[in-house]
């Protein structure tokens, strides 16, 4: 019994010896014919192409080869343990993972209050805003110098940000019946605006003060009422003699006033 047991036993081994072992030399023969090819490959790395010319089987060695290294976290296509072809093109993507800090600005919010002294379109600041700084701390993964992934770990205001408030007007200006762009300048009721007409009296025989403002007739009639962006508002009363075409002249209580409005584009509402 324990003889035909074991004839049978041989029997097994040498059907699989003789199943397998075509394979093994396939295999074998395979590996060998491989490694006797030349190969012409391109590996792209390090924002660079190499070429190269090799007997390798394999893409790690491809890359050994070429004296490029490279970890577990690096991304590698065909990956590194696939068999190499020929005119293959592989890739190799560096991963990094790195902590770092940065300052973030927090921009300044604004507060709008309506006011119902100042006419509509102007706006008075009441308070400057200015915008604030936030420290991060960020965990940062990059795939060839390119940021892939932000993970913030830690964030923290070093400056507050400060609220900017703003009067805006409501105020209407009443009916115009049209507006004009002038040039306008200021003057006073001395005599380093009026000289040799230093009387306090204006061409309408109206006292100068304020609201009183110098046109030219032919483009603003005598006695019309007026709203002056940066003035307010004003009655035509007086004329001049530099005052020609779309020119205005405002009056001001003093040289000092007179000297700071200058000289500057405005409009004019009419509202008469």
């Amino acid at each position: 019994m324990g003889g035909k047991q074991l004839l049978i036993t041989k029997k097994r081994k040498l059907m699989a010896f003789a199943f397998f072992t075509p394979i093994l030399i396939g295999i074998v023969l395979s590996a060998f014919k491989a490694s006797g090819d030349i190969k012409n490959v391109t590996i792209i790395a390090n924002d660079q192409a190499y070429h190269l010319t090799t007997r390798a089987n394999f893409v790690s060695e491809a890359l050994k080869e070429a004296n490029i290294e490279y970890d577990n976290d690096d991304m590698i296509l065909p990956p590194a343990m696939a068999t190499l072809s020929s005119n293959e093109v592989i890739t190799v993507k560096r991963w990094s993972k790195e902590v770092v800090e940065r300052e973030v600005i927090i921009p300044s919010n604004t507060i709008v209050l309506k006011n119902s002294r100042l006419r509509v379109g102007s706006e008075v600041e009441l308070k400057a805003g200015a915008p604030g700084i936030k420290r991060e701390t960020i965990e940062v993964e990059t795939l060839d110098g390119k940021v892939i992934e932000e993970n913030t770990i830690l964030s923290q205001i070093v400056i507050k940000p400060v609220t900017r408030k703003l009067y805006v007007g409501t105020k209407s200006v009443g009916n115009t019946s049209r507006v004009i762009n002038m040039v306008a300048t200021a003057y006073t009721a001395g005599a380093e605006s009026c000289w040799p007409y230093v009387d306090g009296k204006t061409a309408t025989m109206k006292k100068a003060g304020y609201g009183v403002a110098a046109v030219d007739p032919r483009v603003i009639s005598l006695g019309t009422r007026m709203y002056i962006e940066g003035y307010g508002f004003a009655i035509a009363s007086d004329v001049g003699g530099a005052i020609k075409g779309n020119k205005i002249d405002i009056f001001m209580s003093d040289v000092n006033s007179a000297r700071s409005f200058g000289r500057r584009h405005i409009n004019v509402y009419l509202l008469d």
